[in-house]
């Protein structure tokens, strides 16, 4: 040691010396800065002192004992005792790793309480680690703590009664509730938490549990300082702690109810906090055992719930990004079946979460799909909800699997409600990715949303669907209009391509699907429109308003009580302002945004008005019959469209979606810019025909638009600019005057549709109408008088017929003159193109006149009907076709002889698509039911369902009058069989085909028309209750028709007495012993019909009671008419009979033909003699289709039948030799009763467009 140290430590022990007599003299009662000047002092020594200078450590021992005397570590002076703490923390550094003087005895031992009141001294200081005065202090004391890790003495001692665990619990207690800002000292008190779990015994839980419930997220975000304190003590500590944890946390989770635990409700949370601090902190074995609680059946469920919970967020962990092994245990573990569904439905939520978070996973993926068909209804809804939101987060997870799962989730055979769900996802899904709408995937959950509105569609016409059925319909066209088509959110143009990409869809189901969803929203709409319209009418009585209030409530399905309807009426009869704000809501020449608008104000000022109004339901009706897509902007996109489109075809479909809505959205129209661009297609000749259907049906907003114009401009008609008007009625004179006849009848049509829209467009179209049926009038005359007649001749008639279509035109006084000046008493021979037009003209003339009178109808109708009689083919289809379409007249009907009814049904059989069309929309009588035996379909699939969807279509609202039933059509069909075979076919072997022929297709028709869906049935219980009554009464009027017809009627029209009737006897016995079988079978019983009210079903004209010349009846034939290989075999008796047909579940299919070909529209097709499918099966033929070899039979038949009918009508010896179809074989079966032939139903055909919907279910008009 040199000189200089040695006069340093002498100088340094002097002062030691000093420091402490001042130290050993002072006393609580001395001045506080006095004794925090003399610990400063003696702090400043002890900072300087090493460990190894054991010189200077021992001199300054007197001083160091002084720390302990009360007057400093029990002064009430904070900054007295922060800075006893800093010479306290000295001095257990020098003297380590002894005790200092101060904690010891006198007899220098160890004192443990000394020590435990030193620990606990200092410990009492962190909490004033933020004061202002002494904060400094007490923060220099803490770093000295952390260095020398102080704490580690307490476990040193012997003894385990001297209170360290208080002492560790209150220390992590200050520690952890210190409020520090300063990052250096909180990392600081971080590890001296964190030597205080080291240095704690592992047992004790109680430490290791006041630390983890500062990690609870609760705790975290109320005492953000703490929790950070906590999680920097574990950073890095894994290899330290994770022994004390695992044990920790197993002992927990076997011992959930035994031992108090702080965090044993959001042990979850702390656990997955603490492997995102340090994945080393949590064990395999703790992992094991939270695998374990996943699939533990002893468990609570709230506990298994915890621990799915913490393996997907251990899994989403950026931790485990790496962790292939560790994240391919918990997929295995999410991924095992689970018995609890509460359990399988949280598992569906978090693995959604996962993929949410975490982007396409195919593992979790997997296991989240697979729970689509769980059998439990809760957890499949819950796929189908979140499969909305991960689709909806990103495009990639559109893939095959998610949208085919999702589209099975939406025809859900159990649930409805996952059936809602998964229909609200689609909603979403393609309303977030509408800018993709090209994609394969997302055409196909599109096209799987619109099916399932298309099966609630069809089963709406079947039967009534449930509240929630109901509510999924209703809920799928809300999300058309405004989440896929775009409503409000989106401009027009969008809407407008929207519509068309979905329209001009490859997929022709799509057209199907959008046609009959406007048609449902157009029904939706349309009453609250008119119920506004009744409430504007003054003179409309309030009782007719709250009917129609009432229809609206019914229409639009919404849930509200029957006083609501009054409530409304009263409050908008009383306020013209909101019946105004009401009109606008309907008005689709206003903006779509603009009626969403008046919807808001309107729903607002009924609320304000009547505040009892239930807020749910009128919002829902002003909703339901809001339009949200069509505006004049979205035509004339649509026109855009169809002018840049360069595919014929594609531009053809475009046209059709404009003509469709001019029906189902006519005031959309309504803009002068529309009928600019209608004209500038007509100049340039594209789209003609198109155009001028599109005029016919919104000609008359002209007007409309004009007169709009003049109101608010305030001028009169002569100062308009009527440049519009003028321009399209020189193009219509000029398409009217063409060759092409199909044109000039539309065009004429458009004319009559812009003159009758009001007096300013009819002034210019009557003038030109004029003109033009002068022309005709008198080319007609020219060519009757000179008897030459060429096409300019039907070209005049047409124009003639079709200008008689406007009720202000003169045109009819002027043909009724050259019908009788011309035709009456002269017997014209007139070319037979000619004559189809000139009666085409009559026709015209009768439609027109018969709504007012009757007058001249039936000169008229001998006229055409004469036609029928002519051996002139377009004459005779012009008459049949005219007399048919004109019988939905009783005039006309009562001047048809039963010869002529027999002619329109055979020539009709040639018009099967037409006949069927007025058929279906019910524009004629019921009668002409009958051809459908006749008729030729391309399978026996097809004819049925047509046969069960007519009769469905006449049921719906038929009468109680037994001639208004379905089933009186038998009446007829039994006409039309008995004249498709002679007497001698009846007597001879050779007429047996053609006979069993009729007996097929007379069962089959039976069986159709007496089937569940020709009831508007189905086969569940309650409709089969509903069948039984029903078929018992079909079974009744269909036994009781044939009965008295083959007891006391006789065919009119036949020679050689009755003999000839024995054909009308045979048909009916066939049909008697069918309906028998039928009744037996299905074990319906034959309700009694009394033949009197049977007999008025019955025509004269076709049918009379057989009478002898005085007047009593003949006695009813005993003899059996039926040949004996018609009659059904017995058991024991089937010599020369017929094998009885056994019933099966359905008719079969050809080869070709699928269940899904049964949905679409039925296009029927007459094929041809010769004609095969592209299979090469020969088609099976109408058994009623004239032939040549029918002329050479004309004699034989002239013999037995004085009836016209001639020899086209009967079934040809050809047809009896013409192939069947593959899948019929001689002995096919019925259609087995209360169990349809056909799996589905034809879907009932549209209603012409433009047709209002509210149907004429009236039979007869006057």
């Amino acid at each position: 040691m040199g000189d200089e140290a040695r006069d340093q430590l002498q100088k340094d022990l002097n002062s030691y010396q000093a420091i402490a007599k001042k130290l050993c003299n002072l006393t609580e009662d001395d001045d506080k800065a006095l004794l925090t000047k003399t610990m400063v002092k003696l702090v400043h020594y002890l900072r300087s002192i090493d460990q190894e200078d054991t010189t200077r450590r021992d001199a300054i021992a007197v001083a160091i004992h002084c720390i302990g005397k009360s007057c400093f570590m029990e002064s009430e002076d904070l900054v007295v005792r922060a800075s006893t703490a800093g010479a306290m923390v000295h001095a257990f550094r020098i003297y380590v790793p002894n005790f200092p003087p101060f904690c010891l005895t006198d007899m220098a031992t160890t004192d443990e309480e000394r020590v435990l009141d030193s620990l606990n001294f200092l410990v009492d200081l962190i909490q004033h680690v933020t004061d202002e005065e002494s904060g400094k202090k007490i923060g220099y004391a803490i770093e000295y703590i952390n260095t020398i890790q102080l704490f580690n003495c307490v476990f040193k001692l012997e003894g385990e009664d001297i209170g360290e665990n208080e002492f560790i619990d209150k220390a992590i207690k200050y520690i952890i509730e210190c409020k520090i800002k300063d990052a250096g000292k909180r990392k600081v008190l971080s590890n001296i938490l964190r030597e205080l779990i080291l240095v704690s015994e592992h047992e004790d839980f109680n430490v290791i549990d006041n630390m983890l419930s500062y990690l609870i997220s609760g705790v975290a975000n109320y005492n953000k300082n703490a929790a950070q304190i906590v999680k920097d003590a574990f950073v890095d500590t894994g290899e330290h702690f994770a022994v004390v944890l695992s044990l920790f946390f197993n002992t927990m989770f076997v011992q959930f109810d035994k031992i108090p635990i702080k965090i044993a409700n959001k042990w979850h949370e702390v656990l997955i906090t603490l492997f995102k601090i340090d994945k080393n902190l949590i064990s395999e074995d703790t992992l094991s055992y939270i695998h374990d609680l996943v699939h533990s059946t002893t468990t609570k469920i709230t506990e298994r719930s915890k621990a799915i919970t913490c393996l997907c967020e251990l899994y989403l962990s950026p931790e485990a990004a790496k962790m292939v092994e560790f994240k391919d245990v918990i997929a295995k573990t999410l991924g095992r079946p689970v018995e609890d569904a509460k359990v399988r439905e949280l598992i569906v939520k978090k693995c959604s979460d996962i993929l949410l978070k975490d982007g396409l996973d195919k593992n979790i993926l997997k296991i989240f799909l697979n729970f689509y068909n769980d059998t439990k209804d809760g957890v499949r809804e819950k796929v189908a909800e979140r499969l909305q939101a991960i689709i909806c987060s990103s495009i990639d997870f559109v893939t095959e699997e998610t949208v085919n799962i999702l589209g099975m989730l939406t025809r859900d055979r159990v649930s409805i409600k996952v059936r809602l769900a998964a229909i609200r996802s689609i909603a979403t899904i393609f309303k977030t990715h509408r800018a993709h709408s090209d994609l394969p995937l997302l055409k196909q959950l599109l096209r799987s949303l619109l099916e399932v509105y298309w099966a609630f569609a069809r089963s709406k016409q079947a039967k009534d669907l449930t509240e929630l059925e109901e509510s999924g319909r209703i809920e799928i066209m809300m999300a058309f209009q405004t989440l896929i088509v775009g409503g409000d959110s989106v401009e027009p143009e969008e809407r407008a391509v929207n519509l068309s990409r979905m329209w001009l869809d490859e997929d022709a189901h799509f057209e199907k699907f959008i046609r009959s969803m406007f048609i449902d929203l157009y029904a939706m709409r349309k009453p609250f429109e008119r119920t506004l319209e009744l409430i504007a009418d003054e003179t409309v009585e309030e009782g007719r308003i709250e009917e129609s209030f009432r229809s609206t409530i019914d229409y639009t399905c919404v849930k509200a009580k029957d006083s609501m309807n009054e409530s409304i009426m009263k409050v908008m009869l009383q306020n013209e302002n909101l019946l105004d704000i009401g009109r606008k809501i309907t008005y689709l020449e206003m903006p779509v945004k603009s009626r969403i608008k008046n919807q808001k104000k309107f729903i607002d000022a009924i609320r304000t008005a009547d505040s009892s109004i239930n807020l749910t339901a009128i919002s829902e009706l002003c909703q339901r019959s809001t339009d949200c897509v069509m505006e004049p902007k979205v035509i004339i996109k649509l026109f855009k469209l169809l002018s840049e489109s360069t595919d014929e075809r594609k531009k053809l479909r475009t046209m059709n979606l404009i003509n469709y809505f001019s029906n189902t959205h006519e005031y959309s129209f309504a803009n002068l810019d529309v009928f600019e661009i209608v004209i500038s297609f007509l100049d340039k000749k594209e789209c003609t025909k198109e155009m001028l259907i599109l005029l016919k049906n919104i000609g008359g907003l002209l007007s409309e638009v004009y007169q709009g114009r003049k109101d608010a401009e305030g001028v009169e008609d002569e100062d308009l600019d009527l440049s519009i008007l003028k321009t399209l009625s020189s193009y219509l004179e000029e398409i009217i005057e063409g060759d092409d006849n199909k044109l000039s009848k539309l065009a004429i049509a458009a004319m009559i549709s812009v003159g009758n829209g009001g007096d300013i467009t009819i002034k210019l179209t009557q003038k030109i109408l004029q003109k033009l049926t002068g022309n005709a009038i008198r080319k007609i005359k020219s060519c009757l008088n000179a008897g030459e007649y060429d096409d300019e001749f039907n070209n005049a008639n047409l124009v003639l017929g079709c200008v008689m279509a406007d009720t202000s035109s003169a045109s009819r006084g002027q043909f009724l003159h050259i019908f009788e000046d011309y035709i009456i008493g002269n017997k014209l021979s007139m070319p037979e193109t000619n004559a189809a037009a000139f009666i085409k003209c009559c026709e015209r003339y009768m439609r027109f006149i018969l709504e007012e009178r009757t007058a001249n109808c039936e000169r008229l109708v001998h006229f055409i009907s004469s036609q029928l009689r002519e051996n002139r083919a377009k004459a005779k289809a012009a008459a049949s076709s005219a007399l048919f379409r004109l019988s939905s007249f009783k005039a006309v009907r009562t001047c048809l002889t039963g010869d002529d009814i027999r002619q329109i049904c055979f020539q009709l059989a040639r018009k099967k698509e037409k006949a069927l069309k007025h058929i279906e929309n019910k524009d004629v009588p019921l009668m002409w039911v009958s051809i459908l035996i006749i008729l030729e379909f391309e399978n026996d699939k097809v004819w049925v369902a047509k046969i069960q969807q007519i009769a469905r279509i006449y049921r719906e609202q038929s009468s109680d009058e037994l001639a208004n039933e379905a089933e009186s059509v038998l009446c007829y069909v039994i006409d039309i069989l008995q004249m498709s075979f002679t007497l001698e076919e009846l007597k001879n072997p050779e007429g047996q085909k053609k006979l069993e022929e009729i007996q097929d297709r007379l069962r089959v028709f039976i069986s159709a028309f007496t089937s569940p869906p020709a009831y508007g049935l189905r086969k569940t219980e309650n409709d089969r209750k509903k069948l039984w009554a029903k078929l018992s009464r079909s079974f009744g009027i269909l036994h009781g028709i044939a009965q008295v017809c083959r007891q006391h009627l006789f065919t009119v029209g036949c020679t050689g007495g009755l003999k000839v009737t024995q054909k009308t006897y045979c048909v009916c016995e066939i049909v008697m012993q069918e309906i028998l079988r039928q009744s037996a079978e299905s074990k319906m019983s034959i309700d009694p019909i009394s033949p009197t009210a049977i007999l008025k079903l019955f025509s004269n004209k076709l049918f009379q009671l057989a009478k002898l010349p005085s007047g009593k009846l003949i006695p009813a034939d005993k003899s059996v008419h039926m040949p004996e290989y018609l009659t059904y075999a017995t058991q024991g008796s089937s010599a020369g009979k017929r094998k009885q047909p056994k019933d099966i579940a359905k008719i079969k299919l050809d080869d070709h033909q699928s269940d899904e070909d049964n949905d679409d529209r039925v296009e029927e097709k007459i094929i041809p003699k010769e004609t095969k499918t592209r299979s090469g099966r020969a088609i099976r033929r109408r058994i009623i289709d004239g032939t040549e070899e029918d002329e050479k039979k004309k004699s034989e038949l002239a013999s037995q039948n004085t009836s016209n009918v001639t020899t086209d009508s009967d079934i040809s010896t050809r047809s009896q030799a013409s192939s069947r179809n593959s899948s019929r074989s001689r002995s096919r079966s019925p259609i087995k009763k209360a169990t349809p032939k056909v799996k589905k139903t034809v879907k009932e055909i549209q209603k012409d467009e433009g047709k209002d919907d509210s149907v004429d279910t009236s039979q007869e008009r006057s």
